[in-house]
Formats: C-alpha cells, sequence, structure tokens
C-alpha cells in the first residue's frame, strides 16, 4: 500500500493483520480448521454477519486466455464461497440446504420467516442468508 506520504510504499505482515475494513465491508483473518477437513484454507475472508455465529465470503477470481477469431481475450471468472461458523466450526455452505441444515432446531420458524418475507435463496443468496442469520438469532436470544 501507499504510505500516507504519497511516495513510499509500504507492505504489511500478513500474519499481524487480524482484520481490515474497507468502505461498507470488514475483512478477518481465518486460519484452517483442524475440526472441520472442509474447511482448509487460510486467508481473509469477507464477514457478512457477526453474531453468535458468523457468515464468512471467499471472494475468489481467476482469469483465462482466450483466441477468440485469432485475436487474445482476457476472460475473467469470479466465484464466491460461503462459510458458517458455528460453535467454533467452520461449514461450507454449497446450497440452500447444506445452510439451513445447521439450523435444523428451528427449520420451521426459518421456513415461515423466509416465506413472509419472501427471500429467494437462489436468486441472491447472499442478502438472504443475511437475513436468516438475523432471525435466527433473534429465535435463540
Amino acid at each position: 500500500i501507499l504510505h500516507f506520504n504519497n511516495f513510499t510504499k509500504i507492505s504489511l505482515i500478513k500474519e499481524k493483520v487480524r482484520s481490515f475494513t474497507l468502505p461498507g465491508h470488514t475483512f478477518i483473518q481465518v486460519f484452517a480448521d483442524s475440526n472441520n477437513s472442509s474447511f482448509t484454507a487460510k486467508g481473509f475472508y469477507e464477514l457478512l454477519y457477526a453474531g453468535k455465529d458468523s457468515l464468512l465470503a471467499k471472494r475468489t477470481k481467476k482469469t483465462q486466455n482466450l483466441y477468440i477469431q485469432g485475436s487474445p481475450e482476457l476472460k475473467v471468472f469470479a466465484k464466491d464461497h460461503y462459510y458458517l461458523k458455528k460453535n467454533n466450526s467452520y461449514y461450507a455452505v454449497n446450497n440452500e440446504n447444506s445452510f439451513l441444515h445447521q439450523f435444523d432446531n428451528k427449520r420451521k420458524e426459518i421456513r415461515k420467516y423466509k416465506k413472509q418475507n419472501r427471500l429467494n435463496y437462489k436468486n441472491d443468496p447472499e442478502n438472504a442468508m443475511i437475513k436468516i442469520m438475523s432471525y435466527y438469532n433473534q429465535l435463540i436470544n
């Protein structure tokens, strides 16, 4: 990053940075979870929801060089991976069922809430998960 003097560049030591914020987004450093083999990737994750349980997103982008009609073109593919931190363990959220499975004790109430508020996981999974987690925290507190 650029030093405040706008001349000198500085590098942060990744291991010493626990979290940082950008306008409207908080990122936290997560270390591999030895309790859960499905979550082994350490790094920085966006904290989407923080409560008793947390919702994290790992945003990745990959590039691929393609040749279309003889001219090179760079394509960028973005993918978001979601993780739920519950009871100090991380769970991958691959679809709506894997997300709701973590709330089995209140699944009936959550389905009713989802229907009443017209939450559509397929069209907007991030928003649906955030609202469901907020509602779940209200139920258990």
